[in-house]
């Protein structure tokens, strides 16, 4: 508006702000999951589940912030969550 005003331009009315992130969805990077939604992966044989949530992904009793770090925790080692992770069938 400062600006709209120095250079004499005309005032136009600002756009609403966006609502508070729901907590229906988990937003990660680039990507929006709905909570609930299951995931799945089987690493050296072993099945591990995981259920998403407002605020990450919750794996064994767990929350994880990223899918990475479920991955990472799940298999001890750096993992990209977004390839080791499947949706539940």
């Amino acid at each position: 508006m400062v600006l709209r005003r120095l250079l004499d331009l005309p005032t136009e009315p600002t756009a609403p702000s966006p609502p508070p992130q729901m907590l229906a969805d988990w937003f990660s990077y680039s990507f929006t999951l709905p909570v609930g939604t299951q995931l799945r992966t089987t690493y050296k044989n072993v099945d591990r589940f995981g259920t998403v949530r407002p605020d990450g992904l919750e794996v064994d009793g767990t929350l994880y912030p990223s899918l990475s770090a479920a991955a990472i925790g799940a298999v001890g080692q750096n993992t990209s969550g977004s390839n080791f992770w499947r949706y539940l069938d």
